[in-house]
């Protein structure tokens, strides 16, 4: 079976290509950026573009895309794709947000398709502790904002483990997903260092330069919670049987990230 994977130069998205390709399926990635190396330059606003990437899968793997949700809807309700995952966001869960929103954009097409569909709704990626990276490669400091306060970041295999069962069986619906334990930001550079076997110095921002490296919406959120742990879960592992992975194991697999 061929399966295609949008947005190939995302870290879950190369995730999942390799778990397919692993398990014996052909994979036909494709970027909007003729740059990402990918199989297809995908053009959200061109049926023909469209039609050809989702020619003959067995299923397709999406991210939110900015504006022309409803044209790859459409062009997969047209194809006859048998089956749908999408990485979505659980702050789609909240609407009047602009991410959430965005996500929105894209999940209520897909779903109106009536094709099978599993919407993919993690909390903090543990990726997102790569904005960290720049500072720790030059000179081991970590510019964190708002240290103290607590999120449930989740591994982006475990994520790809999740899209993968979906595509590849029966799993649909809106699923939740959260990481296995709630950590302050200040313990996430902490695992970063003990990875590294080094010590990772913390710079705690003001709220002014919070304000001006945060994306908006982010820094409204951020500014507004307290020290509370996040609740765990739901976890990757509900669905795959695999044991969630901790943030210790994440830092652990990006060193190279951080060392340069």
């Amino acid at each position: 079976m061929t399966f295609l994977v949008t947005g190939a130069r995302g870290g879950v998205a190369r995730a999942v290509i390799t778990r397919l390709t692993e398990a014996g399926h052909a994979v036909r990635t494709a970027s909007a950026s003729p740059d990402a190396g990918a199989d297809v330059v995908l053009d959200i606003n061109d049926p023909a573009s469209l039609d050809a990437a989702l020619d003959g899968v067995a299923g397709a793997f999406v991210y939110a895309f900015h504006g022309g949700g409803q044209n790859f809807a459409d062009a997969a309700k047209r194809v006859g794709v048998p089956k749908l995952a999408m990485l979505s966001s659980i702050a789609a869960a909240f609407p009047s947000n602009p991410i959430g929103d965005n996500h929105l954009r894209t999940e209520r097409p897909l779903q109106d398709t009536g094709i099978p569909l599993a919407i993919l709704r993690p909390g903090a990626f543990a990726t997102n502790a790569l904005g960290w990276a720049p500072g720790i490669r030059e000179d081991r400091r970590a510019l964190v904002a708002f240290p103290n306060i607590q999120m449930n970041p989740i591994h982006e295999g475990d994520m790809a483990d999740v899209a993968v069962a979906a595509l590849t069986g029966d799993l649909t619906g809106i699923v939740p997903l959260g990481g296995p334990e709630s950590l302050p930001q200040y313990r996430q550079v902490e695992l970063i260092g003990e990875a590294l076997g080094e010590k990772i110095e913390i710079v705690e921002l003001t709220l002014e330069q919070a304000r001006e490296t945060l994306y908006p919406p982010v820094f409204e959120m951020w500014s507004k919670m307290d020290d509370s742990p996040a609740p765990t879960g739901p976890l990757s592992q509900d669905v795959t049987g695999v044991p969630s992975r901790s943030f210790a194991q994440w830092a652990a697999d990006h060193v190279a990230d951080y060392r340069g």
